[in-house]
C-alpha cells in the first residue's frame, strides 16, 4: 500500500476528516475520530487499497480544499500529511498561493501545525517553499 497520497485533517475538538490527493482531492471520511487503532488501520487499508492515479502530488490542491472547508470546521486545525510530497508537476504559482494561504492561517491562528510524514529524499526544500515555516513540522519517514 502506498501512502504517498494521503493526509489526515483533524481538529482537537473531535472532528476527523481523511482525504486522498494526487492532483485531485477526494474526501474519504468525515466524522468522529476513529479511536480504535485496529479499526483505523482496517479503514485506511480499504480506502487506500486502490492504486493512486499517478498524476503527481499537489499539496497546494489539498491546502486549497482545507481553505474551502475551514469555515465549517472547529478550529484550531491540525493537519497531518502522509506523503512523499513529490511535487514535480506543481507550478510556481501554486506554490506561491499555498505559501500565502498557510501564512494567513499562521497569522490568524486557525491552524496550529502542518505535520508531514514520509517526505521523499530531496523534497524538503519544495515543502519548505510551500508551507509557512511557523506551521511546518517534518517528521522522519514512516
Amino acid at each position: 500500500m502506498r501512502l504517498a497520497r494521503m493526509e489526515i485533517l483533524s481538529t482537537k475538538s473531535g472532528t476527523l476528516e481523511i482525504h486522498r490527493f494526487d492532483r485531485r482531492v477526494q474526501e474519504l471520511y468525515s466524522g468522529d475520530p476513529i479511536q480504535d487503532p485496529e479499526q483505523l488501520t482496517r479503514s485506511l487499508r480499504t480506502w487506500f487499497s486502490e492504486a493512486a492515479g499517478g498524476l503527481g502530488t499537489s499539496l497546494p490542491a489539498f491546502l486549497q480544499r482545507v481553505e474551502e472547508r475551514r469555515s465549517g470546521l472547529q478550529r484550531p486545525l491540525r493537519i497531518v500529511v502522509l506523503s512523499d510530497c513529490g511535487m514535480e508537476l506543481t507550478t510556481p504559482q501554486e506554490i506561491r498561493s499555498a505559501r500565502e494561504l498557510t501564512k494567513r492561517w499562521a497569522d490568524q491562528g486557525d491552524v496550529t501545525e502542518i505535520v508531514v510524514w514520509g517526505l521523499a529524499e530531496g523534497q524538503r526544500e519544495a515543502i519548505r517553499d510551500t508551507v509557512d515555516p511557523r506551521l511546518l513540522r517534518i517528521q522522519s519517514a514512516l
